[in-house]
């Protein structure tokens, strides 16, 4: 507890994909469909993550390279950010999904 007071996580809420009442995406499904089709050059599309990556909050960016960039399993990971192993996948799922908002919102704005 006295660790988590000192370094407290940042929300990323903002960052995550938003549904409404019945389970579907709230997003716009035009856009997306047509920024999708903008990302066509594949050094566009790395440096768009890149930048998405960068974006990140330091402890699920941390995660997310160690485990899709670095290609570490999921213990060797948690192990090197002193974290459970449970701990270290919800991380990387929200990290995940962040990273996919990201993505959307900057192809969006290409």
């Amino acid at each position: 507890m006295r660790y988590r007071r000192r370094r407290p996580e940042l929300s990323i809420d903002d960052l995550l994909p938003r549904f409404d009442e019945e389970g579907q995406w709230a997003g716009d499904l035009a856009a997306r469909s047509e920024a999708r089709e903008t990302l066509t050059d594949g050094r566009e599309t790395q440096e768009l993550v890149r930048r998405c990556i960068d974006r990140l909050p330091e402890v699920y960016r941390s995660v997310l390279i160690l485990r899709d960039i670095e290609d570490l399993d999921t213990a060797e990971a948690a192990e090197m950010l002193a974290i459970t192993p449970n701990a270290a996948k919800i991380r990387l799922h929200r990290a995940r999904q962040a990273l996919k908002t990201l993505i959307e919102r900057e192809s969006c704005l290409l």
